[in-house]
Formats: structure tokens, sequence, C-alpha cells
């Protein structure tokens, strides 16, 4: 199991989450929920997209603590895969890159929804690795090294409080909750990258 994805467990299991051992098909709420939400988080990736680098980074480790998520309550294990390290400044694509990224990522969406309907847990567990592949990806292109962003989201998460939900199973931000500093990740890469030239 990976390092992300274990740290998804954690969060599910605060939250009481089903987190089966075996592949399976989750209830249909909960299929509904994973969907809707991991179609907002997509939205609001491409969104970011129009602001900056840092709104970029944040949303797409979003999507991808959806993904693992998603995952878990189908009783995926998601394998490691090396994904290189970036080597450029953290900065926004051409704008062709950004689009091909969005457009992958959504199509890869209605694949998902498609094998869920099917109640195909195998094209599920295909789909899953295609959202991170995708991902890990656009984060190379764009110059970030997701994993500390992705850290920093579930530190985050994990200040959330249990019992406080929206309709579609989102869990809500408390008073206790700490918002995450990826500007500060992004800042430390980029430094990185101008040490490193």
């Amino acid at each position: 199991m990976t390092f992300e994805q274990q740290c998804v467990l954690e969060f599910s299991k605060k939250f009481n989450s089903d987190c089966p051992d075996v592949k399976t098909i989750p209830p249909e709420d909960v299929i509904a929920s994973r969907l809707s939400l991991l179609r907002e988080e997509v939205l609001e990736l491409e969104e970011a997209c129009r602001k900056s680098i840092v709104y970029v980074a944040h949303e797409m480790a979003d999507v991808l603590y959806l993904a693992y998520g998603t995952a878990i309550a189908c009783g995926i294990e998601m394998q490691l895969e090396a994904f290189p390290k970036p080597v450029r400044n953290p900065q926004l694509p051409f704008r062709a890159t950004i689009n091909y990224h969005l457009k992958m990522l959504s199509n890869y969406l209605d694949v998902l929804e498609e094998d869920f309907s099917r109640r195909n847990v195998d094209g599920i567990e295909v789909d899953l690795f295609d959202l991170r592949f995708t991902i890990f990806t656009f984060a190379y292109y764009c110059g970030i090294d997701l994993i500390p962003v992705f850290a920093e989201i579930h530190k985050s998460n994990m200040t959330k409080e249990p019992g406080q939900k929206r309709e579609d199973g989102k869990i809500l931000k408390t008073e206790k909750y700490s918002p995450p500093n990826i500007e500060s990740i992004i800042l430390e890469q980029t430094s990185k990258y101008i040490n490193q030239r």
C-alpha cells in the first residue's frame, strides 16, 4: 500500500468509513457520493488552473485523496509506482497541457461511473489507477512534487472532526480545522529548483 493510501485509510478509519479487505462494490449511496465528490474536485482543479500553481497543487492533492478514498471503499490496494520527480520550477504549463489533463480526468471519471454501474470492480481498479497516473503526470508537467502537498492535505484533513457532513457525505470543517499551508511547500520546491541550477 502506498504512503498516500495509508494516509487516506487513517482518515477513513477516523470517520468510521467502510474499509473492506477484499475487492467489493460499495453501496449505491457511497458510489454516488464518491463520484459526486470526485467530479466536484476535478471542477475545482479546473478553476484552480485559472488562479495559481498553489491552488492547482492543492486541488491535485484533493483529487488524489478522493481517488484513494474510493479505492479504499472498494477494497482496492493501490500498489507502489515510481513517479518521476519534477525537473523544473513549479508553474502552470501551456494551456494545451492543462486542457489535455483536465479532459483525461473527466474521461476517466465517465469510465469510472460506467464501471460502477456495471459493477465491474476490476474496471474500477484500472480507472482509479488511470486517475492517479493522470494527476501525477499533470503534477510533473507543473513542476510539482505532489507527495509533500498530499502529506500537508492529509495533516489538515486529520484536524476535521467526526459528525459534521454535507448531504453528499463530504466531511465539513469545524472550528478545530487547520487549513493546509500549500504555499510554503510550493515556495520550498521553487527554492530547491533555483538552488539546483
